[in-house]
């Protein structure tokens, strides 16, 4: 290792990177770390810039590197305790968890086949995923896949939050990251019928990670009927990277039951459809290669009334509903594509406290089993192992809604707009108003 180099391209880098006068990050540090043994001969810090640390104070978090459990426990960098928020293939992310600045702050830490390089900042990640570009770019030290990272599908799971809003049938689409505040307004593109005629009829929607291209992608469905009742749909992808649309294939099915989102499961995106002469089946894309296939649905589904695809505990989910009302069936695929892995988990039953029982579904599974459900306008609890459920009440919410959940992210929007959700809506309001 020539250190020397070392020490003359980090004091290059930490100049035009880290500092009080518009730079990206307000402190750095660079650690020495080798992942298959103590490093007893040198000292554990190597440079460090705008913070004052001493080693004694770095010990616990290199224990914490070695204990390779990132998402299990917080870590600290001086007086700071941070949660990791993001991992990605040879750095992560996390944000400081007893802040008191109002913008909060992060930490971004890289490893390197000698090195821990620590990046801290203040408030939104937007100067900080600059930075991370000139990290990458200029650090002399080749960097190494992190040991710590164990979630291969991790990326494809980080999700913003989809906004849609409609205007005289046309929607307004607007990504925002509930985490760094980032919104990102899509541009419109036209809905355009397979055969050039027909009714609209329904637009369905999905977003995720495509891990070969390493962007990410927002799925648009617009399926109409036709007289002799056709099944016709129209598909366009966007990519975040490139901010333009693409049209697809057009494909056999429309859409009529169901959330406006696919349900994403293993990389790929899924919906209930329906073709011609056909009962109903569940449909998937593939984010990845952008191709669509039927996927096996369990061999004993009721599909006497209403059915609902959804995830649950990783899994693909459909929640089958008896027209009587007498219950919904819950079913997973423990082995993704394989129709004998479908499993019946448990059936439920009709309880008062649910208002109407009809169109239920999941929305996300929580602690101890408990399973959070959209039930037409309300939120309900339902506890499968003491069959209870209860309406979960929130404050302000509107009449009509669709609940998505998302994993908490840093991702860049790239759009270098950061506001609150009053503000987006405002936004948003004010693009509507300039159609």
């Amino acid at each position: 290792m020539d250190w020397g180099f070392s020490h003359r391209v980090w004091e290059k880098w930490v100049s035009s990177n880290v500092g009080s006068s518009g730079e990206p990050l307000k402190a750095a540090l660079l650690l020495n770390y080798d992942p298959t043994g103590p490093s007893r001969l040198v000292s554990i810090i190597a440079e460090q810039q705008g913070i004052k640390a001493k080693p004694v104070e770095l010990s616990s978090f290199l224990e914490f590197i070695k204990q390779n459990n990132l998402q299990g426990e917080c870590f600290f960098i001086g007086s700071n305790e941070y949660m990791v928020t993001s991992i990605h293939e040879s750095w992560f992310c996390a944000r400081c968890v007893n802040t008191s600045k109002p913008a909060g702050e992060g930490a971004i830490v890289m490893q390197t086949t000698a090195f821990l390089l620590v990046a801290l900042y203040d408030g939104s990640i937007g100067s900080a995923s600059r930075a991370m570009v000139a990290v990458d770019q200029t650090f002399p030290t080749k960097k190494t896949e992190c040991k710590t990272r164990q979630f291969k599908e991790f990326p494809a799971a980080i999700n913003t939050s989809l906004q849609l809003h409609s205007h005289f049938g046309e929607d307004i689409i607007c990504l925002w990251n509930p985490s760094t505040k980032e919104y990102k307004v899509i541009p419109s593109t036209p809905i355009e019928h397979p055969r050039g005629s027909g009714i609209l009829h329904s637009i369905r929607y999905g977003f995720g990670y495509d891990s070969k291209i390493e962007d990410y992608k927002l799925v648009r469905i617009a399926d109409f009927l036709a007289y002799g009742h056709s099944y016709d749909s129209e598909v366009k992808i966007y990519t975040l990277g490139s901010n333009s649309w693409r049209r697809i294939q057009d494909i056999p099915y429309n859409f009529t039951f169901g959330s406006k989102s696919g349900a994403l499961v293993n990389g790929t995106l899924h919906w209930i459809a329906n073709r011609r002469e056909a009962s109903r089946l569940i449909l998937s894309l593939d984010i990845r290669d952008e191709t669509f296939r039927e996927v096996p649905r369990p061999e004993y589904l009721n599909d006497q009334f209403h059915i609902t695809i959804g995830v649950l505990g990783g899994w693909l989910c459909i929640l089958d509903q008896y027209l009587d009302t007498v219950g919904v069936e819950v079913w997973v695929m423990k082995d993704y594509g394989v129709r004998g892995s479908w499993t019946k988990l448990y059936t439920i039953t009709l309880q008062t406290v649910i208002q109407s029982f009809q169109y239920l579904t999941l929305v996300q599974s929580l602690k101890n089993g408990v399973i959070l459900l959209k039930d037409n306008n309300a939120l309900v609890l339902y506890d499968p192992k003491h069959e209870r459920a209860g309406i979960l009440k929130i404050p302000g919410i509107p009449e009509w809604f669709e609940p998505v959940t998302y994993v908490e992210s840093l991702v860049s929007l790239n759009s270098c707009t950061c506001v609150g959700q009053e503000q987006t809506d405002e936004a948003i309001e004010q693009k509507i108003r300039s159609l």
